[in-house]
């Protein structure tokens, strides 16, 4: 189940359409606001829902930066009580699976640390090229990785085999990230449904049930590993 991939550089910050990471993203949004840049200057693609989750009772970094730049139409799902990173797997596999999603494409972001940082129009034009159903951003952090959940996957019936070919070394010593992905609704909804299967208790991250998965749906599931669509550290 090797993955192969050529070798890449990635791509330095803001040669690409989202910034996703905190700090980075922040400065981001304060410089355009500076600069009158991009100022409502995008709209959002027909064929492109965009989607974010959070509880905030305020605009989020991501809402603002779509705001400023003047893209309009975009989803907010919100939940309630206590936060959860896998609130927002139910809340996008529900979005779709309850006829919501009209468009051929759907876009999440996480609420609190991405930006719109050029046209959505090069977000569909980038996926198409990576030719799959689904793509996940990438971080060189093994942070929220899979020995964690090992004993839980394992009980719930994850082959040992996927496991280990989840937990190899990253390409390019990198590995994928939840808090950006693209791709065909229905697949989305497969994908997210699968791997809620796995959820309890114990399991509240998840970008941990993404990534002991990712291999089931490879290649139809791939990884921005070269930040070509997002960047992050």
């Amino acid at each position: 189940m090797k993955e192969k991939v050529r070798k890449v550089k990635k791509k330095k910050c803001g040669e690409q359409p989202i910034i996703h990471r905190e700090w980075k993203a922040e400065v981001a949004l304060k410089w355009m606001w500076a600069q009158g840049w991009w100022y409502k200057r995008f709209t959002k693609p027909k064929e492109l829902t965009i989607l974010t989750v959070h509880n905030y009772n305020e605009k989020s970094l991501f809402e603002r930066s779509m705001d400023f730049t003047g893209i309009k139409g975009y989803e907010v799902l919100k939940t309630e009580g206590e936060w959860k990173h896998t609130n927002k797997l139910v809340q996008v596999r529900d979005y779709i699976r309850n006829g919501r999603c009209k468009t051929d494409y759907l876009l999440f972001c996480d609420a609190r640390d991405c930006v719109m940082w050029d046209d959505p129009k090069k977000i569909v034009e980038i996926f198409e090229r990576f030719n799959c159903k689904l793509l996940f951003n990438s971080t060189m952090s093994p942070v929220g990785c899979y020995r964690y959940w090992k004993g839980e996957m394992y009980h719930k019936g994850l082959d040992e085999k996927l496991y280990n070919w989840s937990n190899r070394i990253g390409v390019w010593k990198r590995y994928l990230n939840s808090g950006v992905f693209i791709g065909k609704p229905l697949f989305i909804e497969e994908v997210l449904d699968f791997s809620l299967r796995y959820i309890s208790d114990t399991i509240t991250s998840d970008q941990g049930l993404i990534r002991t998965i990712q291999p089931i749906f490879h290649p139809y599931l791939k990884v921005d590993y070269g930040n070509e669509l997002v960047y992050r550290n």
